[in-house]
């Protein structure tokens, strides 16, 4: 069984980002008039509507670290023969069985687990988790992402080959 743990530093460091962000979307919802300099942005209502969209979305994700800070397990994934457990982020689905997955690909920084079935018939999720689902995986309800930089020590290529192995080996056993 290979684990690994949060990186809590990177937890912390998102939390301020996007508060900062909601900041600077608040900034613009309360003084548009400032930003009105360009010919796009040349109306008050563009630039309230950036910043509704800013404000919302950034504080959407304050709140998802602020939980995911809360709410720590003791490990942020544990890959094992038969599973993995995924708690990397608020929105995570936890437990994944191998019989689950069809396929894992490298996209950036970060790994798309890619599912036989949809995510809602593995685990129920709240509505806060439906909707960071949908703002980081356009593909939310047949993949996965697990996302490195907030697990400590994770390399994106080995920790592919790790799970491309175990899941190999599974359903070499399985067929």
């Amino acid at each position: 069984m290979i684990s690994y743990n949060y990186n809590i530093k990177r937890i912390v460091f998102g939390i301020f980002v996007f508060a900062g962000f909601s900041l600077l979307s608040l900034w613009l919802l309360i003084d548009p008039e400032r930003f009105i300099h360009s010919y796009i942005l040349r109306k008050k209502i563009y630039i309230q509507t950036l910043g509704i969209l800013g404000f919302t979305g950034s504080l959407i994700f304050v709140l998802s670290f602020i939980l995911l800070l809360l709410n720590l397990k003791d490990k942020a994934i544990i890959i094992s023969d038969e599973f993995i457990i995924d708690n990397s982020k608020y929105e995570s689905i936890g437990k994944i069985d191998y019989k689950y997955i069809s396929d894992v690909k490298r996209i950036q920084n970060a790994l798309q687990i890619i599912l036989k079935v949809p995510v809602i018939n593995i685990k129920k999720l709240n509505i806060l988790q439906k909707i960071l689902m949908f703002m980081t995986n356009w593909k939310y309800k047949y993949s996965i992402i697990i996302s490195c930089p907030i697990i400590k020590d994770c390399n994106v290529n080995k920790l592919q080959k790790q799970i491309m192995m175990r899941l190999k080996k599974y359903n070499n056993r399985n067929t």
